[in-house]
């Protein structure tokens, strides 16, 4: 789960520069229509989507790791979309490749010892699902 968070600045036809206060801002799954599950949290606490931004132009959601495209629209401001956002929570998936690699030692010390009882031809295998296991 990441926070995601901005601003939004609108030109105004006199050149002049404004926040977007209250500009609506929609969060799709990357390259679709489909509405993004965002959070008002990290991860407890749903948030409506589409959503407004505050009365200083400001944004936030809270999102799992993935792409998102963000639209933004409303009063004075021309359509847009900011594609391809990327948010990825590197202390969580530090803490699953830790772990995975963790397991894959262990592994690779129970399939070295069982090799030296006389157990050969054993693999260590990952599933689909990032599973480990091994093939004697």
């Amino acid at each position: 789960m990441q926070q995601y968070l901005d601003s939004i600045l609108i030109k105004k036809p006199n050149g002049d520069i404004a926040v977007g206060a209250g500009a609506a801002v929609q969060v799709f799954k990357q390259g679709t229509s489909t509405n993004a599950t965002i959070y008002l949290d990290n991860g407890a606490t749903p948030k409506p989507n589409p959503f407004n931004a505050d009365s200083e132009g400001r944004y936030r959601f809270f999102a799992p790791d993935g792409v998102y495209d963000i639209q933004i629209s409303g009063f004075g401001i021309i359509p847009y979309k900011i594609l391809n956002v990327e948010l990825y929570d590197a202390d969580e998936n530090l803490n699953g490749l830790l772990v995975n690699a963790i397991l894959k030692a262990n592994l690779q010390i129970f399939a070295n010892n069982t090799a030296a009882a006389g157990l050969a031809n054993n693999t260590i295998y990952r599933t689909a699902n990032g599973q480990l296991y091994i093939k004697f």
